[in-house]
């Protein structure tokens, strides 16, 4: 099942969608190393001001690390943030209790590398194994280089993983590139759009 970011966009205090599927529910935020994930502590608060019980979980990528430090993250969770590495101490089984934990996972952003990982069937790190290991719906947001999505690689990631029933794919929107500084970039899918599909998704589940 595929969809798109058509959605419109939600600003705190401005809510479109019913979130009352998401009440009670917990959520598994994976984030990888695009730009995009230094928006992340705006989004955490955002989310934590709905109106609805939701256990916010977040595991980042060694290159998200690059743009936001998961000691500010675990400030804002109010609890730890997991790194997405087997040589983190105590990790253990870590995959199998975020799978089995997870009622929903969101992948945002969701950079070329991990989307390829997900895409072709790794088990490289927890998060990675932990989306090979459930049915539970995953709302996935590329942010990928200018020109990539016309590229054969990810057109055929993106295919393989829409082909997936659990899987909802949603297209990156464009976007201002901080490198060529100009209007040929891409960016994820904002965040309440995947969480307005990953609600559409839990609805009476």
């Amino acid at each position: 099942m595929t969809t798109n970011a058509s959605h419109n966009s939600v600003l705190p205090g401005d809510v479109s969608f019913d979130i009352d599927s998401l009440d009670g529910r917990n959520l598994l935020w994976v984030l990888t190393g695009s730009i995009s994930a230094a928006s992340s502590p705006f989004w955490v608060n955002w989310v934590r001001q709905l109106d609805v019980r939701i256990s916010l979980r977040m595991i980042i990528t060694r290159t998200a690390q690059r743009f936001v430090s998961d000691e500010a993250l675990t400030a804002l969770l109010g609890n730890r943030v997991d790194i997405d590495t087997w040589e983190e101490p105590n990790v253990g089984a870590l995959h199998v209790d975020l799978a089995q934990w997870a009622d929903g996972i969101i992948v945002h952003p969701c950079t070329l590398d991990y989307l390829s990982r997900i895409a072709l069937g790794r088990g490289d790190s927890p998060s990675v194994l932990a989306v090979q290991s459930t049915d539970r719906p995953i709302v996935v947001c590329p942010a990928v280089p200018p020109g990539a999505t016309s590229q054969p690689a990810y057109r055929s990631h993106t295919a393989a993983l829409v082909e997936r029933p659990n899987i909802y794919l949603l297209d990156p929107v464009s976007a201002f590139s901080v490198h060529t500084h100009s209007y040929n970039g891409t960016a994820p899918a904002p965040f309440p759009n995947a969480l307005s599909v990953l609600a559409d998704a839990l609805h009476g589940s």
